[in-house]
């Protein structure tokens, strides 16, 4: 069976390449320039195409999922200031279980390049065990008759089923039918670590415990809360490939309860379906490699100036040329089959997992094997002589390890994929 892309998606992905190159003639805004990058977020979803997958109901193209894809990797080789999180995960989410209030607030907003989001799911002692998380949600209702101070049991805290009209009292008319009405608020406190993009996102999708009695994996309700709340702070975070990402802080943040996404401790579902989401991005970033490992065969393929040898007529260089394009291209298969199941109605957790770990394993592989092929100027980082395309190969060879722990670790993913793919007994902790 020979698989490739249809004449439409080539067509697409030809046009798209033409429109970033005229869009950032001078290359991708750098990360110091927060304005200029939303900027040209906005003039993105200004030229509608944020949405070009989107159901045409939510304000999208309605052009199908494969084509999204495309888009998404157009955009990560040109180095465009996309929020994948907000619009491939928080997006799709609100969509499912988001009121119909947040829903006509947030999805416009996200298509036009004006809202970005930040998840803030992992905390200090809470990480690959997310259902431990302690950051905590109270409900204070100001009626003073302690029916609403807590997650409960299902009859003082829910999301009700109407009331509310917009952003400045609330969310319109919040989420959930756990009973209750929507007035009052949640007072949240506590704090987040690893929250990538904290520093320039307008909202958080925040996971908050409210419930402490329940079990953990029932007590956990999400929360939507806009980084100008008062009480809410970060601090960055530096890592070792480059990337800024930050702890942030939630002291006596007060959001409206019309701010609740979903149902009353009813977020641990929804946590699964964002991370999904996210999973299948994660892997589909990796596939800039392949632009990699074209540059990689290039320099193997010129002769070394005073041997006149070529790297790559020695039998371990095309054989790890030949590796690298193995697992690109089935990552690249694997992303497609996620594509269709994402147009069908959500990847299964397994099959996102898998993708997940398979992904970005192989593109942290490949990287480093084009830096084996390249040799030397490979390992140089921007600005110093001899440096291969600006240091971009040795940046992103740093830059890709944060993707095998970043929305789970890869250790994780392969349990899942035994336990929920393969039908294996879950091993003892």
């Amino acid at each position: 069976m020979h698989l490739a892309p249809t004449e439409r998606q080539q067509r697409l992905r030809a046009e798209l390449r033409t429109y970033f190159r005229d869009l950032m003639p001078d290359g991708p805004p750098p990360a110091d320039d927060p304005g200029r990058q939303r900027a040209l977020l906005r003039r993105i979803g200004a030229d509608g195409l944020l949405g070009l997958g989107w159901p045409v109901a939510y304000g999208g193209q309605g052009r199908g999922a494969d084509e999204q894809f495309v888009f998404f990797d157009e955009a990560y080789r040109a180095g465009a200031p996309l929020s994948m999180v907000t619009l491939n995960t928080v997006g799709p989410t609100l969509m499912r279980y988001g009121s119909e209030a947040q829903k006509a607030f947030f999805l416009p907003r996200i298509l036009s390049g004006d809202l970005v989001f930040a998840i803030g799911y992992s905390e200090p002692s809470a990480g690959t065990d997310l259902a431990s998380l302690r950051t905590r949600a109270v409900r204070d209702d100001g009626a003073g008759d302690g029916t609403g101070d807590g997650g409960g049991d299902g009859t003082g805290d829910g999301g009700g089923d109407g009331g509310g009209d917009g952003i400045g009292d609330g969310i319109g008319d919040g989420g959930g039918d756990a009973g209750g009405g929507l007035d009052g608020d949640w007072l949240i406190d506590g704090q987040k670590i690893f929250t990538s993009n904290a520093q320039h996102a307008d909202w958080i999708w925040l996971a908050c415990r409210t419930d402490p009695d329940a079990p953990k994996h029932h007590g956990i309700s999400i929360l939507l809360v806009p980084t100008d709340a008062p009480g809410f702070s970060w601090t960055p975070i530096e890592t070792v490939g480059g990337l800024t990402t930050t702890a942030t802080y939630y002291d006596g943040v007060r959001v409206p309860f019309s701010n609740l996404v979903g149902e009353v401790n009813g977020g641990w579902g929804l946590i699964t379906s964002q991370l999904n989401h996210e999973r299948v991005a994660l892997a589909a970033i990796g596939m800039q490699a392949e632009d990699f490992c074209t540059a990689a065969l290039k320099a193997a393929r010129t002769p070394d100036p005073v041997t006149g040898r070529r790297r790559v007529d020695e039998p371990w260089v095309r054989s790890r040329l030949a590796e690298a394009h193995a697992r690109l291209a089935a990552t690249r298969l694997l992303n497609w089959r996620l594509v269709g199941d994402a147009g069908a109605g959500g990847p299964a957790p397994g099959d996102a997992s898998g993708v997940k770990f398979a992904g970005t394993e192989s593109t942290v592989a490949t990287y480093r094997m084009c830096q084996e092929i390249v040799g030397e100027a490979g390992l140089i980082r921007s600005g110093s002589p001899g440096v291969l395309g600006d240091g971009e190969l040795e940046r992103m060879n740093r830059a890709a390890q944060i993707n095998t722990f970043g929305g789970g670790v890869s250790e994780v993913q392969r349990e899942i994929v035994a336990t929920m793919r393969l039908g294996m007994t879950r091993g003892r902790r």
